[in-house]
């Protein structure tokens, strides 16, 4: 008997020698706990047997027993019994699995892989260095001291995502890196994201096809209802209105006269002379010399869009009260039409309603397409003809001709 409780002793103190050689502290769980942890090579199975009453006896207690993590739960089992050091839990290991492993070197936790498996011994990595352990290591009984130090070291439970099961029904706890993780095809991600492209601090909007009707535009134009300039009060004139009421009624002192031409050659200009001779405008008021004074008045460009763009879009008709060189006063119904070729219809309805055309000809470029057919046009109407030549000054000042090459070319 002496000799058998001898052998029990030296097997008890080579266990304890192993254990304390061994460089890996692993916590033990209960199969509850195992639950709110995360592994998903780690598989946990049931403690070991116990007798019925001890079974009906823990139970009650779980019931009454808040929900604990692991490491609160073994630190509760350690104040509660010392006894509790002897449970063992099995746990089912394949290679590839990866556990969390204190190394009392190293002062901290660590992510170890299992690397082998042969017989009796587990090879474990972590970091830089390999331990060679016998299975039963994973049945260690860790010091409280140990413990202690692990509850500083281990993050909490809360920390953790839930448990999942396999589909034999076995607890797989779930903790993965991003070397082991398991990523489904379309949740696969090959190139950066655009906020880690472009910075949190831009705002992305991602438009699909068809996410408005087309009668909506994407950009929405600025709509004005109010597209023309109109004065408010008649202008002052240098004539009398009633004067011109009365010229209404003697037809034989009445002209209608349409300005037509070539476009940019001056009609609306021409018009404006006619303009300021019989109007007492505000510009008139201002100084020869400013930069106001120079500009087009283009008073018959009624349109928002005809003076931010400088062409004549309508034809607009103006009555004006003009005397002849034996100061003989006549009323002067004149419209001005535009010279651009796509608005020939507006030429077309004022020449059927003049009658007498005024053409008005740039010198410097001469005659032109829209020229031509604006002759053509008045011919074939019976329409009379007076001619204007226009804008003289660019023959000194851009082509720079003598006045018997003018002369020429006028």
């Amino acid at each position: 008997e002496n000799e058998d409780e001898d052998d029990d002793d030296d097997e008890e103190d080579e266990d304890e020698e192993e254990e304390e050689n061994l460089d890996v502290v692993i916590p033990m769980m209960d199969e509850e706990v195992l639950k709110t942890q995360t592994d998903p090579d780690m598989i946990a199975s049931a403690p070991a047997e116990t007798p019925p009453q001890e079974q009906e006896q823990s139970a009650a207690a779980e019931q009454e027993q808040p929900q604990l993590s692991g490491m609160e739960l073994l630190k509760s089992m350690y104040a509660k019994d010392e006894n509790a050091t002897k449970k063992k839990i099995k746990l089912k290991l394949r290679v590839g699995a990866v556990v969390d492993i204190y190394s009392s070197t190293r002062q901290d936790w660590t992510e170890g892989i299992i690397k082998e498996i042969k017989g009796d011994l587990l090879c474990i990595v972590y970091g830089k260095h390999m331990k060679w352990l016998k299975k039963n290591s994973r049945q260690l009984r860790p010091k409280a001291a140990d413990v202690e130090q692990a509850l500083a070291l281990k993050p909490n439970a809360e920390q953790a995502a839930a448990a999942a099961e396999d589909d034999d029904g076995d607890l797989t706890v779930a903790h993965t890196t991003a070397e082991n993780a398991i990523v489904q095809h379309e949740d696969k991600q090959y190139y950066a994201s655009a906020q880690d492209t472009y910075g949190a601090h831009v705002e992305i909007q991602i438009e699909e096809e068809d996410t408005q009707p087309l009668e909506q535009p994407i950009i929405a134009p600025i709509k004005e209802k109010c597209f023309e300039l109109i004065e408010e009060q008649l202008p002052s004139t240098t004539f009398n209105w009633k004067f011109l009421a009365g010229l209404m009624d003697l037809p034989a002192l009445i002209r209608n006269v349409a300005l037509i031409g070539h476009l940019h050659h001056g009609k609306t200009s021409f018009a404006d002379m006619l303009i300021q001779e019989t109007h007492t405008l505000q510009q008139r008021k201002q100084s020869k010399s400013s930069s106001s004074a120079m500009k087009a008045l283009r008073y018959l460009d009624t349109r928002k869009d005809e003076q931010s763009r400088g062409v004549s879009i309508k034809a607009v008709p103006i009555s004006l009260v003009l005397p002849d060189l034996r100061d003989k006063s006549w009323l002067v119904n004149c419209i001005d039409v535009p010279g651009h070729v796509n608005f020939s219809d507006e030429l077309t309805a004022s020449l059927r309603l003049v009658d007498g055309a005024v053409v008005v000809v740039d010198c410097c470029e001469g005659v032109l397409l829209n020229t031509r057919r604006a002759i053509e046009h008045a011919l074939d109407d019976h329409v009379a003809i007076v001619l204007v030549l226009n804008k003289l000054d660019r023959l000194i000042v851009e082509l720079r001709l003598p006045p018997r090459d003018a002369y020429l070319k006028l």
